[in-house]
Formats: structure tokens, sequence, C-alpha cells
């Protein structure tokens, strides 16, 4: 069985959504070489987004990508396109040191992937 990927989504943006909110979803794969790739899924739900995950997730058993982390961000906060844009910077020691919500925390550094 696949490991659980760690959900980086900011707790509070969980407990002040409603059912019908939509965001974008992030998702971030490593493969075997420990190389990272991420996915942007834009104007879902944080349901399709925990479905769109657990699938990934599910996938990854067959695969040589394995799902390492995701993150849900609702359009209220910030919408696809400007996660797409934007660029990381920065020393961390956890993924919510990074202030840019497309980024996270890779090697001590704020990366996108």
């Amino acid at each position: 069985m696949a490991e659980t990927p760690q959900d980086l989504t900011r707790p509070e943006w969980i407990a002040n959504a409603s059912a019908k909110d939509r965001g974008t979803g992030i998702y971030w794969t490593k493969d075997t070489a420990g190389n990272y790739e991420q996915m942007f899924v834009p104007l879902i739900t944080f349901q399709q987004f925990q479905f769109i995950a657990e699938n990934l997730n599910f996938l990854s058993i067959t695969s040589r990508l394995v799902l390492d982390a995701t993150r849900w961000v609702p359009e209220r906060i910030e919408d696809a396109a400007s996660l797409v844009r934007s660029e990381c910077s920065g020393r961390c020691n956890d993924d919510l040191d990074c202030v840019n919500n497309a980024c996270r925390c890779i090697g001590g550094l704020c990366r996108r992937k």
C-alpha cells in the first residue's frame, strides 16, 4: 500500500470553507531518484481535491512516482493563475514556513519542486 502523502493545506482554510467553495489542488510527486514534480488542478472543491489525492496515491503503487504531498488553496486566498506564476525563495524548516502557497520546504529551501 502507498504511504499517505502529507497534506499541507492550512487547517483554517478547511475550517472556513463551505462544501461549494472552489480552490486549486496542488500535488507534489517524487520519483525513485528523488526528483519532484508539481501539478495544479484549478477550480475544485476540497472534497474533489481529496478524491484526486486518494486516486493519485493509489496509482503510485504501480508507478515509479509517489504522491509526496498535497495542498488545497481556496480561490478566496489565491487563484490558480497566481499560484502557477509564483516563485519561491528563502530558507525554511517546515513547509508552512514558506510564505508562497505554491511552495514547500524541500532540503531547507522554499521550492516548488
